[in-house]
């Protein structure tokens, strides 16, 4: 036990911020490279703008509907309803609601990590969130006219009203987020 006692700690790259602490405990740094960020950091920022920009379009969305005089609930039942059919045309919150959440938040994670992996590192969040939105324009377009009447009809019809149309440029604002919350993940993951 005494021999254990004597072996002194090893240094913790992560609590210890100096550049060469992870040098010291024996970790690879990885250098950030000449071209830009990783595509799995410029994916994961994709990713998390994108739920970002799923959930400020979802409150949309839902407002325009309780707006219309309908339930805050329409579009994520109308989503679930991919899965359970027409039984979710419902007004109310169910467990099988979560169902059209996930499915809404999954779908905007995925588009906004792709967005994030093909978007040009060179992009100022200007250029970014202009491109973000002709990217949401897009998107609704291909979701309205091909993707949802193959999926889930009843969802390709409700999803021509225009305050749908103004999620989705909300989304593609939202994507003007990815350059800087891209920097604060390199801070994070890359030790200059």
């Amino acid at each position: 036990m005494d021999d254990l006692e004597s072996i002194p700690p090893l240094p913790d790259p992560v609590l210890d911020r100096r550049p060469d602490a992870a040098v010291e405990a024996g970790f690879a740094v990885t250098p950030p490279r000449a071209g830009g960020s990783s595509w799995s950091l410029r994916a994961l920022s994709g990713l998390e703008v994108g739920i970002l920009g799923s959930a400020i379009m979802l409150l949309w969305v839902a407002l325009g509907c309780w707006m219309q005089g309908q339930s805050f609930w329409t579009i994520p039942n109308l989503l679930a309803a991919t899965f359970y059919g027409g039984r979710m045309l419902r007004p109310d919150f169910v467990w099988r609601t979560f169902a059209g959440l996930a499915l809404h938040f999954s779908i905007g994670g995925l588009v906004g990590a792709l967005y994030g992996v093909l978007r040009p590192s060179s992009w100022p969040v200007f250029t970014t969130s202009f491109m973000g939105i002709l990217y949401g324009v897009v998107l609704y377009s291909l979701g309205t006219l091909w993707f949802w009447k193959r999926v889930n009809g009843m969802m390709a019809v409700y999803s021509t009203q225009t305050f749908v149309l103004i999620g989705y440029v909300l989304f593609g604002v939202a994507l003007g987020l990815i350059p800087s919350r891209l920097r604060s993940l390199e801070r994070h993951f890359l030790v200059h």
